[in-house]
């Protein structure tokens, strides 16, 4: 600290003409000066400083000991509740300011470091809640709910006050707002300091829509305004943040313009939302490079970065996640396109190392039942949810990634797919002899070199076998004294304490799949990188096939493995609850609150099971359980449809039921990750959605499972009980007909992705009967009955008719043509295909 304020005024003037990239490059890389005065003013001393040492809590019980889950969840809520009396505080950046190194040490020493720091009421109200919600390891042993138990103790403080860059200087930092990203507004608002977070986004104007609900889950989840940042990429994106700012009143987040504000390849400013950069290679390319080098701004003012796109969804506040165990200490953290939870591996991790054998690499070779191997690094790494601290290792990784993207030869190429190269680059192969992916601790301390390119110990001195050979590692160590971490041996330095220790605080938390796995990589192979948790950061995958209700701790979920583009998206946005809808969202076309008909049916036994075998379908075979169960659900959503046309209702779609993945014949075992057969598919991988409501099917309006719990949500009151409308066949009695019970049941409300539809409902006497081989006629004599009725529920669809339709025709030949060529529009082709699949067209 005290080096860095004595050589601050010696950073070089960026040169303007340059450019943004090279703004970024040249403010960090004059830094000789900056490193010869370090070494003047601290005299080494601060490679030698004793750090202390955290203690540890109770060790992991055995699987014969965790027989009370009681006192285990008293215990959890005990450790939350304790935090909030933690003595300990963060320093404030003027507290460091004013010290020297070997003075705020021994301040650090001084204090409780067994402390921790308190998360939120709200979310430690949730542990509590959710305690009974909790993983299993196996039959004899459960995981606690998450504890998110911190480490941000003196030790974790010194480490990363010792890796952050040297501040800026005013002209530098004004530079980097004219040519990059203008933070002039946010350093007043929210100055930056050691453990300053921002929570940050990038959008152009075709994406306000998701970006507007970017925002509302940001305030829905806690996280502080001061934070936020939107960096709009056009001016028009920058305009309407600030129209959309103005629309809170106890949430003013910061917008600001990065890149100037001005992107408009392709008439950027014209493009609507079903015209996205993704259709255009070179636009996209455009936009993902802005984002790259205003990543290295925003770090080289200071802060740290929680960053993530627009289509991605935030439940909790994560600032204090980010700062526990060895999280607290890595300079880059990203999510994956990862299929698994790491619980499934977490849980072959635990069984060895009680064994006394390495968890980690049992991990790695281990496959499952059906021949996957859920070891998280062999999954592409995924830009969507990211975080940067402030470090000069992060800041050197985020120069090399913008270096990347500045390329002009070849075809040009995302950010996502540079990060990957950049993230399994030389360097992260060489990881202290370890593979990736295997490293349990970072250094607490230093790494350093001596005249004869050794790795060796700061307090002895002593030379290690591996000499360090830097031409491997890309170019520019500058004042990176940790530069050459990664590429000596494991025991170089001193560890921290592994997240994966059995003994330790994050036990619990690591064996029940929440905590990260750990590599060092980088063009230097010495940036401290952690993949992130899908239990607390999913995807598509992971949380909406696998089902929501599997990841009830999740801080936010990127809708990815989406089809149908935008409209699925916000489908399953509004399927989990997570999507800003106003009232005017539940109104018709004549700003009426709209009719909805909801429709319950069971699957019959057979073809439950049915579906459930077709996990033993081959790669490149038909799965015909799964096939004919969809095949028997899509007769009844057909029958759905063309009553919900003839009466002029909005069609709440029920669950479906499916036994493989969308991309069967490509799979083996006809699925992707680690959860359960059958499960609740969504909708997107059954109908293409974007079809309904527009077009030739402007007249079939559709909505989610669960639009009366959004409807609520959105400030409307709750309906009156709906009355019932039953088919019946010719033979049956009316009567008893009209009474059956039609409530859902069956494998469908067993899964975890299954969403109830939760409105009240008449369930004496059915209002009205209908026969099987109904026509149009016959709908609207039935429906009459319950003409101005809000909801009606529909019941015994297929209990009649199981070969055949409940409805037959709409009286009138060119209307049922017209039908059926909607019908094979709405429904993917793969799942309905007689010639192909030995499905049915509905």
């Amino acid at each position: 600290v005290r080096a860095n304020d004595a050589v601050s005024v010696t950073m070089a003037r960026a040169r303007r003409d340059e450019g943004a990239g090279e703004v970024a490059r040249d403010v960090y890389r004059t830094t000789e000066a900056v490193r010869d005065a370090r070494e003047a003013a601290s005299g080494g001393e601060a490679d030698e400083l004793d750090e202390p040492t955290t203690r540890e809590t109770e060790p992991i019980p055995s699987v014969a000991d965790d027989d009370d889950d009681d006192d285990d969840v008293e215990d959890d809520a005990t450790v939350n509740a304790g935090s909030n009396t933690s003595s300990f505080s963060p320093p404030t950046s003027e507290a460091v300011q004013n010290a020297s190194v070997d003075a705020y040490a021994e301040r650090l020493s001084e204090e409780d470091t067994t402390s921790t720091w308190a998360t939120s009421s709200d979310v430690n109200e949730r542990l509590i809640a959710d305690a009974g919600r909790r993983t299993s390891i196996n039959s004899a042993t459960e995981t606690p709910s998450v504890t998110l138990r911190t480490s941000m103790n003196s030790e974790s403080e010194l480490i990363r006050m010792r890796r952050r860059p040297t501040p800026l200087d005013e002209d530098a930092l004004g530079q980097l707002d004219a040519n990059v990203i203008d933070l002039s507004t946010v350093r007043e608002k929210f100055k930056p300091r050691p453990g300053a977070q921002l929570h940050a986004t990038f959008s152009t104007i075709e994406s306000k829509g998701m970006l507007g609900n970017w925002i509302w889950t940001c305030r829905k989840a806690g996280i502080d305004a001061n934070r936020v940042i939107v960096a709009a990429l056009d001016s028009a994106t920058y305009d309407w943040c600030i129209e959309e700012v103005k629309l809170y009143v106890d949430f003013s987040f910061h917008c600001t313009k990065a890149a100037q504000g001005v992107l408009k390849f392709n008439f950027t400013e014209q493009r609507g939302e079903d015209n996205t950069f993704r259709d255009d290679t070179q636009s996209f390319h455009a936009v993902t490079r802005a984002k790259v080098h205003c990543i290295a701004a925003l770090l080289r003012n200071g802060y740290d970065i929680a960053l993530s796109d627009v289509d991605v969804a935030w439940m909790r506040d994560p600032k204090d996640y980010f700062n526990t165990g060895q999280l607290g200490v890595t300079d880059v953290a990203m999510s994956a396109d990862f299929v698994f939870h790491f619980e499934a591996g977490a849980r072959v991790f635990y069984e060895h190392e009680k064994n006394g054998q390495d968890g980690l690499r049992a991990w790695q070779k281990y496959h499952d039942k059906l021949g996957q191997n859920p070891w998280p690094f062999r999954a592409e790494l995924n830009t969507g949810m990211m975080f940067f601290r402030c470090t000069k290792s992060a800041i050197r990784f985020a120069i090399d990634w913008s270096e990347r993207m500045d390329k002009k030869e070849g075809i040009p190429r995302h950010d996502q797919a540079h990060f990957n190269e950049l993230f399994h680059s030389l360097g992260s192969r060489k990881s202290a002899s370890h593979e990736v992916g295997l490293i349990r601790a970072f250094c607490k301390t230093p790494v350093v070199e001596n005249e004869d390119k050794q790795c060796i110990k700061p307090k002895d001195k002593c030379p290690l076998e591996l000499s360090c050979d830097y031409s491997s590692y890309g170019q520019g160590l500058d004042e990176l004294e940790d530069d050459i971490e990664g590429a000596c041996p494991y025991d170089a330095c001193e560890r921290g304490h592994a997240d994966a220790d059995l003994n330790g605080t994050l036990a619990k938390d690591f064996v029940a799949g929440f905590r990260p796995l750990y590599s060092y990589g980088g063009s230097s192979g010495s940036v401290r990188l952690a993949l992130l948790p899908t239990e607390l950061f999913g995807n598509g995958m992971t949380y909406f096939v696998k089902g929501r209700n599997a990841s009830p701790h999740a801080f936010a979920v990127h809708d990815t493995y989406v089809y149908s583009g935008y409209t699925s998206k916000i489908w399953r946005f509004r399927e989990a609850g997570l999507w800003r809808d106003d009232k005017d969202a539940f109104s018709g076309a004549h700003k009426q609150e709209e009719k909805t008909l909801v429709v319950r049916f069971n699957v019959p036994a057979e073809l439950e099971e049915a579906s459930r075998s077709s996990i033993t379908t081959p790669s490149e075979g038909i799965p015909e359980g799964h096939m004919r169960a969809l095949a028997w659900q899509a007769d009844r959503l057909r029958d759905a449809f063309a009553i919900a046309i003839i009466t002029n209702r909005t069609l709440i779609l029920p669950q479906l039921l499916c036994g493989c993945h969308r991309h069967f014949y490509f799979m083996n075992n006809c699925t992707l990750g680690d959860h359960d057969i059958p499960f609740a598919c969504p909708m997107d991988h059954v109908l293409r959605l974007i079809k309904f409501g527009s077009g030739a099917l402007h007249e079939l309006h559709v909505r989610e499972a669960n639009y009366f719990e959004n409807r609520i949500a959105a400030g409307l009151s709750r309906l009156p009980a709906a009355p019932r409308v039953v088919f019946c066949d010719h033979e049956n009695n009316y009567t008893a007909c009209g009474a059956r019970d039609g409530r859902v049941t069956g494998a469908v409300t067993k899964t975890a992705g299954y969403l109830p539809t939760k409105v009240d409902i008449d369930e004496s006497k059915a209002a009205a009967v209908l026969t099987t081989g109904a026509s149009a006629a016959d709908v609207i004599r039935a429906f009459s009955e319950v003409e101005h009725a809000p909801v009606v529920v529909l019941d015994g669809l297929g209990v009649s008719s199981a070969d055949g339709a409940d409805f037959l025709t709409f009286g009138a030949p060119e209307r049922d043509r017209w039908f059926d060529e909607r019908m094979r529009e709405v429904f993917n082709p793969w799942c309905c295909a007689a010639e192909k699949l030995g499905g049915e067209i509905p």
